[in-house]
């Protein structure tokens, strides 16, 4: 997990789409986080109000689950996904 600078360095670093260091700090939470998602991310950000306290939120909630994961929502349901835990609200929706 990250400590309260890296966080707050990360958060400055997609406010003003700083790509050098969101590349350097993302695969310190996400091991399967690539460069070429920078720009993605930088959209989330700007665009769904998706904080870099959202997305340690998602890897607190769903240890397992990898920054690919979040690919797998409408970018309306990424924030929900980031303070939800996964295996929780699939195994309790009806088939």
């Amino acid at each position: 997990m990250l400590d309260q600078f890296t966080t707050a360095r990360l958060q400055k670093a997609l406010d003003i789409c700083d790509e050098e260091a969101i590349n350097t700090i993302m695969p310190l939470l996400f091991g399967d986080y690539d460069p070429s998602y920078s720009r993605t991310l930088i959209s989330y950000n700007n665009e769904c109000d998706i904080k870099v306290a959202d997305l340690i939120s998602f890897k607190k909630n769903n240890p397992p689950a990898g920054f690919i994961s979040l690919f797998l929502f409408d970018e309306d349901m990424v924030k929900i996904m980031c303070n939800t835990n996964m295996k929780e609200y699939f195994a309790n929706r009806p088939a």
